[in-house]
């Protein structure tokens, strides 16, 4: 039997219980349809190394369930672009979306942070501001500071675990006070 036939031949018996597996994983249909005729290119683009899969049930489920996560990943990613636009745009106030509760946790975790925040030093608390604020990457922080990737790398893992430690303080002590 030639390779297109073999691989038509495997498809087509694992086709059903493929396409329910990734039902299961994405609520959209089409793209459930979608992910399928990926999967089914994928294995028809091996062409002569099809002989070489061994177990072709197996490896079709690992290449839906890779091509399962990259849609789920892909639509959590447009969804959160698609969100910051509307923010950029001021079609949205993201406290809107926030029931009341949430919106008083979120404050306070922004105040203890911005409390822990002054507790740093001045070179972790720089560092931090720049990367996570300003979102600058290694190189322009070295750049703008004068010291080397290295050292921005261990700076703000310093940074981060003291922040972290102070964080963990303040807890510890809003906890005993209750």
């Amino acid at each position: 039997m030639t390779s297109l036939a073999q691989i038509q031949n495997d498809v087509a018996r694992h086709q059903s219980w493929l396409k329910s597996i990734i039902c299961a994983r994405v609520e959209d249909r089409n793209a459930a349809d979608d992910i399928l005729s990926e999967v089914i290119r994928e294995a028809f683009s091996l062409g002569n190394r099809w002989s070489e899969v061994q177990f072709p049930g197996p490896w079709l489920y690992r290449v839906a369930i890779r091509k399962v996560f990259r849609h789920r990943r892909n639509v959590v990613r447009h969804k959160r672009l698609q969100e910051r636009l509307e923010q950029q745009a001021g079609l949205i106030d993201p406290a809107d979306s926030l029931t009341p509760l949430e919106f008083l946790i979120n404050e306070e975790r922004n105040e203890m942070v911005r409390e822990s925040m002054q507790e740093l030093g001045g070179k972790y608390q720089e560092v931090l501001r720049l990367k996570y604020i300003h979102g600058w990457n290694y190189a322009d922080i070295s750049f703008n500071l004068g010291i080397n990737k290295h050292k921005v790398a261990h700076r703000l893992r310093r940074a981060r675990e003291r922040l972290r430690q102070i964080l963990i303080r303040k807890l510890d002590d809003e906890h005993d006070i209750h």
